[in-house]
């Protein structure tokens, strides 16, 4: 389990590193870029956390837990309400993969053509 969790800290530290870069390419300036992906990160999960969803990573992490505790263990995590699939496992584990690279693609092209920077 501690791989998992170790696994889960770093998706959400690429996503986190990625929205970075990417504000820090269009504010060019690093104290801004940082903050306000820590207040888009955290802010965005206390409002959107209402239940278990993939967009947050307090959901991607119940969800990933939850079903290596199912495996493991042949038993729910306390409170947690229904049964986590393989499918739901992968989304959760796909959604800050799909976002780090679509960002890293679109801060290269901003980098690249707009800033002219060979």
């Amino acid at each position: 389990m501690i791989y998992i969790s170790f696994f889960v800290l770093l998706l959400q530290l690429l996503l986190f590193c990625s929205i970075s870069v990417a504000f820090s390419l269009v504010v060019k300036n690093e104290i801004v870029s940082i903050l306000t992906s820590i207040l888009l990160l955290y802010g965005l999960e206390n409002i959107v956390s209402s239940g278990v969803t993939y967009w947050t990573s307090t959901g991607r992490y119940k969800i990933i837990f939850a079903f290596f505790g199912l495996s493991t263990h042949g038993e729910l995590p306390p409170g947690f309400m229904f049964i986590p699939t393989v499918g739901d496992v992968t989304v959760a584990m796909a959604i800050p993969l799909i976002l780090y690279i679509v960002l890293v693609a679109i801060c290269l092209v901003y980098y690249i053509r707009i800033l002219e920077i060979d």
